[in-house]
Protein backbone atom coordinates (compact mmCIF):
# COMPACT_ATOMS: atom_id res chain seq x y z
CA UNK A 1 0.00 0.00 0.00
CA UNK A 2 1.41 3.47 -1.33
CA UNK A 3 2.41 5.94 1.79
CA UNK A 4 2.61 9.64 1.19
CA UNK A 5 4.21 11.97 3.50
CA UNK A 6 0.98 13.16 4.85
CA UNK A 7 0.76 9.27 5.84
CA UNK A 8 3.39 10.23 8.28
CA UNK A 9 2.56 11.11 12.08
CA UNK A 10 5.65 13.01 12.40
CA UNK A 11 5.17 15.47 9.89
CA UNK A 12 1.39 15.75 10.45
CA UNK A 13 2.00 16.22 13.94
CA UNK A 14 5.63 18.25 14.41
CA UNK A 15 6.34 19.42 10.98
CA UNK A 16 3.35 20.36 8.84
CA UNK A 17 2.79 23.81 9.67
CA UNK A 18 1.77 26.96 7.25
CA UNK A 19 4.69 28.36 7.70
CA UNK A 20 6.62 25.48 5.77
CA UNK A 21 3.37 25.14 3.62
CA UNK A 22 4.06 28.15 2.70
CA UNK A 23 7.41 28.19 2.23
CA UNK A 24 6.40 24.92 -0.37
CA UNK A 25 4.31 27.19 -2.29
CA UNK A 26 6.73 30.40 -2.14
CA UNK A 27 9.16 28.43 -4.69
CA UNK A 28 9.00 30.14 -7.97
CA UNK A 29 11.18 28.04 -10.23
CA UNK A 30 11.48 31.04 -12.69
CA UNK A 31 12.80 33.41 -9.83
CA UNK A 32 14.91 30.70 -7.63
CA UNK A 33 16.67 27.79 -9.67
CA UNK A 34 20.13 27.94 -10.70
CA UNK A 35 21.67 26.40 -13.49
CA UNK A 36 23.45 23.26 -12.89
CA UNK A 37 26.83 25.00 -14.50
CA UNK A 38 26.75 27.30 -11.50
CA UNK A 39 27.60 24.27 -9.30
CA UNK A 40 30.05 22.76 -12.65
CA UNK A 41 32.83 21.86 -9.78
CA UNK A 42 31.02 19.11 -7.86
CA UNK A 43 29.04 18.16 -11.18
CA UNK A 44 32.71 17.53 -12.33
CA UNK A 45 33.18 15.50 -9.18
CA UNK A 46 30.61 13.48 -9.18
CA UNK A 47 30.94 12.61 -12.95
CA UNK A 48 34.72 11.97 -12.83
CA UNK A 49 35.30 10.09 -9.12
CA UNK A 50 31.82 8.72 -7.96
CA UNK A 51 31.65 5.16 -8.38
CA UNK A 52 28.11 5.77 -6.88
CA UNK A 53 25.32 4.50 -9.10
CA UNK A 54 24.61 7.73 -11.36
CA UNK A 55 22.38 6.59 -14.44
CA UNK A 56 18.66 7.28 -12.88
CA UNK A 57 20.25 11.08 -11.77
CA UNK A 58 21.40 12.09 -15.19
CA UNK A 59 18.08 10.33 -16.61
CA UNK A 60 16.31 12.80 -14.47
CA UNK A 61 18.49 16.11 -14.98
CA UNK A 62 18.41 15.27 -19.30
CA UNK A 63 14.88 15.54 -18.94
CA UNK A 64 14.74 18.86 -16.62
CA UNK A 65 12.99 17.07 -13.22
CA UNK A 66 15.62 17.82 -11.02
CA UNK A 67 15.76 21.77 -10.38
CA UNK A 68 18.26 23.34 -8.12
CA UNK A 69 16.94 26.48 -5.98
CA UNK A 70 19.38 29.16 -4.16
CA UNK A 71 17.69 31.96 -2.56
CA UNK A 72 17.96 32.51 0.76
CA UNK A 73 16.59 35.46 1.42
CA UNK A 74 12.83 33.86 0.33
CA UNK A 75 13.20 29.88 0.67
CA UNK A 76 14.70 28.13 3.24
CA UNK A 77 13.20 24.90 3.46
CA UNK A 78 14.72 22.21 6.57
CA UNK A 79 17.27 19.93 6.24
CA UNK A 80 14.64 17.15 6.67
CA UNK A 81 12.80 18.34 3.71
CA UNK A 82 15.53 19.53 1.13
CA UNK A 83 13.87 18.03 -1.77
CA UNK A 84 10.23 18.57 -2.83
CA UNK A 85 8.13 16.64 -5.52
CA UNK A 86 6.05 19.04 -7.50
CA UNK A 87 3.42 17.86 -9.41
CA UNK A 88 2.00 19.60 -12.07
CA UNK A 89 -1.20 19.87 -14.24
CA UNK A 90 -0.20 18.72 -17.60
CA UNK A 91 3.11 16.83 -16.76
CA UNK A 92 3.24 13.12 -16.90
CA UNK A 93 5.94 13.01 -14.03
CA UNK A 94 6.51 15.05 -11.20
CA UNK A 95 9.62 17.15 -10.62
CA UNK A 96 11.75 17.23 -8.09
CA UNK A 97 13.35 20.86 -6.51
CA UNK A 98 16.50 20.54 -4.18
CA UNK A 99 17.01 23.46 -2.06
CA UNK A 100 20.70 24.67 -1.69
CA UNK A 101 19.99 27.13 1.11
CA UNK A 102 19.45 23.87 3.04
CA UNK A 103 22.99 22.76 3.25
CA UNK A 104 26.48 24.45 3.22
CA UNK A 105 26.89 26.44 0.46
CA UNK A 106 28.49 30.01 -0.48
CA UNK A 107 29.44 31.89 -3.86
CA UNK A 108 26.90 33.94 -6.56
CA UNK A 109 23.95 31.85 -7.60
CA UNK A 110 23.89 33.99 -10.92
CA UNK A 111 28.22 32.78 -11.56
CA UNK A 112 29.29 30.22 -9.20
CA UNK A 113 27.98 28.29 -6.01
CA UNK A 114 30.34 26.22 -3.89
CA UNK A 115 28.74 23.06 -2.61
CA UNK A 116 30.36 19.61 -1.32
CA UNK A 117 29.75 17.57 -4.34
CA UNK A 118 29.02 14.55 -1.84
CA UNK A 119 26.02 16.78 -0.17
CA UNK A 120 24.98 17.34 -3.52
CA UNK A 121 25.02 13.38 -4.84
CA UNK A 122 22.81 12.77 -2.01
CA UNK A 123 20.12 15.25 -2.23
CA UNK A 124 20.07 14.22 -6.08
CA UNK A 125 20.03 10.67 -5.03
CA UNK A 126 17.32 11.65 -2.93
CA UNK A 127 15.50 13.00 -5.34
CA UNK A 128 15.76 9.65 -7.33
CA UNK A 129 14.53 7.96 -4.02
CA UNK A 130 11.27 9.89 -3.98
CA UNK A 131 10.62 9.56 -7.78
CA UNK A 132 11.08 5.42 -7.58
CA UNK A 133 8.76 5.51 -4.61
CA UNK A 134 6.17 7.60 -6.42
CA UNK A 135 6.45 5.54 -10.21
CA UNK A 136 6.36 1.98 -8.53
CA UNK A 137 6.14 1.96 -4.62
CA UNK A 138 4.93 -1.57 -4.21
CA UNK A 139 8.20 -2.84 -6.54
CA UNK A 140 10.56 -0.85 -4.43
CA UNK A 141 9.08 -1.42 -0.87
CA UNK A 142 8.54 -4.96 -1.14
CA UNK A 143 12.15 -5.76 -3.00
CA UNK A 144 12.83 -8.30 -0.56
CA UNK A 145 16.96 -7.29 0.05
CA UNK A 146 16.04 -3.65 1.00
CA UNK A 147 12.54 -4.76 3.20
CA UNK A 148 15.05 -6.90 5.23
CA UNK A 149 17.91 -4.53 5.95
CA UNK A 150 16.02 -1.58 5.82
CA UNK A 151 13.66 -3.33 8.33
CA UNK A 152 16.81 -4.45 10.55
CA UNK A 153 18.52 -1.45 10.43
CA UNK A 154 15.51 0.83 11.33
CA UNK A 155 14.84 -1.41 14.36
CA UNK A 156 18.52 -1.10 15.33
CA UNK A 157 18.64 3.02 15.16
CA UNK A 158 15.50 3.23 16.78
CA UNK A 159 15.83 0.36 19.55
CA UNK A 160 19.45 2.22 20.08
CA UNK A 161 17.16 5.35 21.54
CA UNK A 162 15.48 3.30 23.94
CA UNK A 163 18.56 1.81 25.11
CA UNK A 164 20.00 4.82 25.61
CA UNK A 165 16.71 6.37 27.46
CA UNK A 166 16.04 3.44 29.47
CA UNK A 167 18.80 0.72 29.14
CA UNK A 168 16.23 -1.66 27.52
CA UNK A 169 19.29 -4.22 26.69
CA UNK A 170 19.85 -4.95 30.25
CA UNK A 171 16.83 -6.95 29.88
CA UNK A 172 17.28 -9.25 26.72
CA UNK A 173 13.49 -10.44 26.82
CA UNK A 174 12.13 -7.44 26.35
CA UNK A 175 15.38 -5.98 24.23
CA UNK A 176 14.41 -8.61 21.77
CA UNK A 177 10.47 -7.60 21.69
CA UNK A 178 11.38 -3.88 21.39
CA UNK A 179 13.28 -5.04 17.92
CA UNK A 180 10.79 -7.28 16.51
CA UNK A 181 8.23 -4.17 17.12
CA UNK A 182 10.47 -1.57 15.91
CA UNK A 183 11.12 -4.11 12.83
CA UNK A 184 7.57 -4.79 12.13
CA UNK A 185 6.46 -1.23 12.49
CA UNK A 186 8.73 -0.66 9.81
CA UNK A 187 7.42 -3.42 7.66
CA UNK A 188 3.74 -3.10 7.99
CA UNK A 189 3.77 0.79 8.32
CA UNK A 190 6.32 2.65 6.95
CA UNK A 191 6.60 0.24 4.00
CA UNK A 192 3.14 -0.95 3.54
CA UNK A 193 3.34 -4.47 3.16
CA UNK A 194 0.84 -6.72 2.93
CA UNK A 195 2.19 -10.31 3.83
CA UNK A 196 0.54 -12.85 5.80
CA UNK A 197 1.34 -12.95 9.85
CA UNK A 198 3.49 -15.69 9.53
CA UNK A 199 6.12 -14.15 6.75
CA UNK A 200 6.12 -10.72 8.69
CA UNK A 201 6.76 -12.09 12.23
CA UNK A 202 9.30 -14.10 10.29
CA UNK A 203 11.07 -11.08 9.09
CA UNK A 204 10.55 -8.68 12.23
CA UNK A 205 12.23 -11.70 14.36
CA UNK A 206 15.21 -11.90 11.90
CA UNK A 207 16.32 -8.35 14.10
CA UNK A 208 16.20 -9.96 17.07
CA UNK A 209 19.52 -10.68 18.77
CA UNK A 210 18.62 -11.44 22.70
CA UNK A 211 17.92 -15.19 22.08
CA UNK A 212 14.08 -14.94 22.75
CA UNK A 213 11.93 -17.37 21.05
CA UNK A 214 9.97 -16.19 18.25
CA UNK A 215 6.87 -17.41 20.13
CA UNK A 216 7.95 -16.47 23.54
CA UNK A 217 7.33 -12.54 21.30
CA UNK A 218 4.61 -13.30 20.06
CA UNK A 219 2.75 -14.15 23.09
CA UNK A 220 4.36 -10.99 24.68
CA UNK A 221 3.25 -8.56 21.69
CA UNK A 222 -0.57 -10.18 21.48
CA UNK A 223 -0.95 -8.73 25.25
CA UNK A 224 -0.50 -5.39 24.10
CA UNK A 225 -3.23 -5.16 21.42
CA UNK A 226 -3.87 -6.60 18.08
CA UNK A 227 -1.67 -5.17 14.55
CA UNK A 228 -4.02 -2.33 13.73
CA UNK A 229 -4.58 -1.52 17.17
CA UNK A 230 0.14 -1.24 17.42
CA UNK A 231 1.05 -0.41 14.37
CA UNK A 232 -1.51 2.03 12.99
CA UNK A 233 1.21 4.48 13.32
CA UNK A 234 4.15 6.25 15.00
CA UNK A 235 1.91 7.18 17.78
CA UNK A 236 -0.39 3.82 18.59
CA UNK A 237 3.00 2.28 18.35
CA UNK A 238 4.68 4.16 21.39
CA UNK A 239 1.07 3.76 23.15
CA UNK A 240 1.49 0.28 22.77
CA UNK A 241 5.74 0.28 24.10
CA UNK A 242 4.62 2.44 26.97
CA UNK A 243 2.54 -0.75 28.63
CA UNK A 244 5.93 -2.80 28.40
CA UNK A 245 7.40 -3.07 31.88
CA UNK A 246 9.40 0.15 32.51
CA UNK A 247 8.65 2.65 29.50
CA UNK A 248 5.32 3.56 30.96
CA UNK A 249 7.19 7.13 31.20
CA UNK A 250 8.06 6.51 27.53
CA UNK A 251 7.26 9.47 24.81
CA UNK A 252 7.11 10.80 21.13
CA UNK A 253 8.04 13.87 21.83
CA UNK A 254 11.08 12.79 24.26
CA UNK A 255 11.71 9.88 21.44
CA UNK A 256 11.88 12.34 19.13
CA UNK A 257 14.28 15.13 20.90
CA UNK A 258 16.66 11.91 21.70
CA UNK A 259 16.15 10.85 17.79
CA UNK A 260 17.33 14.75 15.91
CA UNK A 261 19.98 14.86 18.80
CA UNK A 262 21.48 11.28 18.13
CA UNK A 263 21.28 11.50 14.10
CA UNK A 264 20.50 15.37 12.94
CA UNK A 265 18.28 17.23 11.82
CA UNK A 266 17.94 16.05 8.86
CA UNK A 267 16.24 12.31 10.20
CA UNK A 268 13.27 13.54 11.76
CA UNK A 269 10.88 12.69 8.89
CA UNK A 270 12.85 9.55 8.58
CA UNK A 271 11.02 8.33 12.11
CA UNK A 272 8.40 7.30 9.93
CA UNK A 273 8.14 7.59 6.21
CA UNK A 274 10.35 5.20 4.34
CA UNK A 275 11.90 7.76 1.32
CA UNK A 276 13.10 9.68 3.94
CA UNK A 277 14.46 7.14 6.22
CA UNK A 278 16.38 5.55 3.05
CA UNK A 279 17.76 9.07 2.19
CA UNK A 280 18.64 9.33 5.58
CA UNK A 281 20.69 5.99 5.39
CA UNK A 282 22.02 5.84 2.21
CA UNK A 283 23.41 9.53 3.06
CA UNK A 284 25.67 7.98 5.04
CA UNK A 285 27.10 5.09 2.24
CA UNK A 286 28.31 8.38 0.49
CA UNK A 287 29.28 10.31 3.25
CA UNK A 288 27.19 13.29 2.53
CA UNK A 289 26.77 14.81 5.80
CA UNK A 290 22.97 15.32 5.39
CA UNK A 291 22.20 13.43 8.77
CA UNK A 292 25.18 12.56 11.94
CA UNK A 293 26.87 9.57 9.55
CA UNK A 294 29.92 8.55 11.35
CA UNK A 295 27.42 7.05 14.24
CA UNK A 296 25.50 5.02 11.69
CA UNK A 297 28.06 2.79 11.29
CA UNK A 298 28.50 1.35 14.58
CA UNK A 299 25.04 0.63 15.14
CA UNK A 300 24.21 -0.82 11.48
CA UNK A 301 26.43 -0.52 8.86
CA UNK A 302 26.07 -4.27 7.17
CA UNK A 303 21.84 -3.70 6.71
CA UNK A 304 22.89 0.43 5.82
CA UNK A 305 25.42 -1.45 2.77
CA UNK A 306 23.06 -4.20 2.21
CA UNK A 307 20.09 -2.40 1.70
CA UNK A 308 22.39 0.13 -0.79
CA UNK A 309 23.18 -2.15 -2.74
CA UNK A 310 19.40 -3.68 -3.36
CA UNK A 311 18.40 0.26 -4.03
CA UNK A 312 21.66 0.87 -6.44
CA UNK A 313 20.00 -1.71 -8.70
CA UNK A 314 17.19 0.43 -9.02
CA UNK A 315 19.33 3.90 -9.58
CA UNK A 316 21.00 2.84 -12.65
Amino acid sequence: MRRTLNDSFVFSMFIKTSKITDMIQKINIQRDAVDFAVVRDAVDQINRKFNYPKGKIIDMIQEGRIKLVYNPGTISLPRYLNVVGIRKPGLNKPYFVIDLSSVPCRGNREEELVVNARTLYCLMQNAVILDLFSEKWDIVANNENLRKNGSIAYSKLATKILIKLYAVDNDPMKADLIRFMFSKFYILNMSGCSMEQRSVHELAYMACVGGTSKSEIERLESELGNDKQIYENLNTLFTALKSVPGLFSLNMRSFTENWVRMYGDGAALGMDYLPSFLGMIFSTVVLGGLVKDPIFGSICDREIVGAYSAFAKLMN
